[in-house]
């Protein structure tokens, strides 16, 4: 039930998440030139509705990584997003590639371990969880 089983269908091709992130026809992805970039853009914003994300929204971004996830949320929703990452030099790329975007994205990013929250992470009440890739949606099972 729910988004899937109305036949919205993320994995595509060879069942990898990230196929779904391109146009399809005919089991053939029909426009690999847009780039990897726009590619992920488009996935933000395809599981942003799915997730129906809005103004209201305050995600949880599990290995954020270099933010750009998080940034293009805020920008496409304009939800609040806190992101976590364990890398100190991929919090400095986000934390850099934030304050190039705007000042008034609702974005914070935080060096933390998925299982060792910091107080003003582990205090706030999330709508939604946005995880990528096997650790992070176990981490996200765990959690709830």
């Amino acid at each position: 039930s729910g988004h899937y089983g109305r036949g919205h269908d993320l994995a595509r091709g060879n069942g990898n998440l990230g196929d779904g992130y391109y146009q399809f026809q005919g089991g053939k992805a029909t426009d690999l030139a847009i780039g990897f970039p726009e590619a992920c853009r488009r996935m933000t914003r395809y599981l942003g509705t799915l997730g129906q994300l809005d103004k209201s929204s305050i995600v949880l971004d599990l290995g954020c990584g270099e933010g750009t996830p998080a940034i293009n949320m805020a920008k496409m929703f304009g939800c609040k997003v806190v992101g976590v990452d364990i890398s100190k030099n991929n919090l400095a790329k986000a934390n850099r590639f934030l304050s190039e975007e705007s000042s008034t994205l609702n974005v914070t990013f935080h060096e933390a371990n998925f299982f060792n929250l910091p107080d003003q992470v582990s205090h706030e009440i999330f709508s939604h969880v946005w995880a990528q890739g096997k650790q992070g949606i176990d981490t996200v099972q765990e959690i709830i």
